[in-house]
């Protein structure tokens, strides 16, 4: 039971932080304001649609960051499209309802880890197998956190950079636009982790021809490094 001491305790604490009011009340708004939402199925976007219409202007939410992944009728690389995902057409009407709202869409995708859960193993190393960068190990992914791609095999930016460039497209194309690489949880299986962030980007193609790609800052989540093209 809060005793009397405690109460005199409270209301000192409480007068301390009078002065502070003000100038909490008086601070600007933040210039980002952000959201992070996991992508809705195709059945539920006409109520996301109207959640980013009427509730996020409200809230003064000015970002939202789509996490998109492989749930996306890809059509560049259709071996790896989830039927059942977002089409081009969903994914478009997002983007649209965003700039109504003055809110800058950013669409994320996993890369590197995060390429199972559970033992769900996600579309590309199910289609990719040969991308793995544990092949035959973690049988239905028992005793590892999520796999990874490896970034080293030859073939692998072909396929992803086509899914990178699909995804932005349907987003909205423009030098403002943004693209969210999450890679956290791969360094599980890199030895040193001093050097994850540049063995990721020493690792990919020094160029990319693609416009979409090229108009992008291109964001490295767990090497904190980021790109202009």
């Amino acid at each position: 039971m809060p005793t009397h001491a405690t109460f005199i305790c409270m209301k000192l604490t409480f007068l301390a932080l009078l002065p502070i009011v003000p100038l909490i009340a008086a601070s600007p708004a933040p210039p980002v304001r952000g959201l992070h939402l996991m992508a809705p199925a195709p059945e539920d976007l006409p109520l996301d649609l109207r959640f980013i219409k009427e509730a996020l202007p409200k809230e003064g939410v000015n970002v939202l960051i789509l996490e998109v992944d492989d749930r996306y009728q890809f059509t560049k690389r259709p071996e790896v499209a989830d039927s059942g995902g977002l089409s081009a057409e969903n994914v478009k009407a997002l983007a649209s309802a965003c700039k109504e709202a003055g809110v800058r869409l950013i669409p994320q995708i996993n890369l590197l880890g995060h390429q199972s859960w559970a033992r769900n193993t996600g579309s590309l190393l199910r289609t990719h197998p040969e991308f793995d960068e544990t092949p035959g190990k973690y049988p239905q992914n028992e005793g590892i956190y999520c796999r990874s791609y490896c970034p080293l095999h030859p073939q692998v930016h072909d396929v992803v950079f086509d899914l990178i460039d699909e995804l932005a497209d349907a987003a909205g194309a423009g030098p403002s636009a943004g693209l969210l690489m999450w890679g956290s949880k791969i360094m599980r299986e890199i030895p040193d982790r001093a050097t994850a962030g540049n063995w990721y980007l020493d690792a990919r193609p020094q160029s990319h021809s693609s416009p979409a790609f090229s108009a992008r800052r291109i964001r490295w989540h767990q090497g904190h490094r980021s790109r202009n093209g």
